[in-house]
């Protein structure tokens, strides 16, 4: 968020302006306080650069600020990639898609350790 920030040559201050939250705020943010998701959400929204990137700002700022538990890098990327390429889907197609994960997931459970 810090880097976020600097990226854009905004001062806290001027970041919570901006997303329309104080800067105290952002600040509880950075040293691991808890704050309400949706403003998670909003500083989320208003650092990212594309859905993908929306998605792993806010999974990483809800880790920071104790609503999910830590995860590898390298899975929120697979997370991200994977909201990028079905943000669009109908409901059909999600459905389609859950039921090829279940059946997955079924074929896993099969195969011997």
């Amino acid at each position: 968020l810090r880097k976020a920030c600097k990226g854009k040559n905004l001062s806290l201050r001027e970041a919570g302006k901006k997303i329309g939250i104080s800067h105290t705020t952002i600040a509880l943010i950075l040293h691991g306080r808890r704050v309400h998701p949706l403003t998670i959400r909003k500083l989320a929204k208003a650092f990212s650069n594309g859905q993908y990137h929306r998605a792993v700002l806010e999974d990483e700022l809800l880790t920071l600020a104790g609503y999910r538990s830590n995860r590898p890098p390298e899975l929120n990327e697979t997370i991200g990639r994977l909201i990028d390429s079905v943000i669009d889907f109908s409901p059909e197609e999600l459905k389609m898609l859950t039921r090829f994960a279940d059946y997955l997931v079924e074929i896993r459970e099969q195969i011997p350790a």
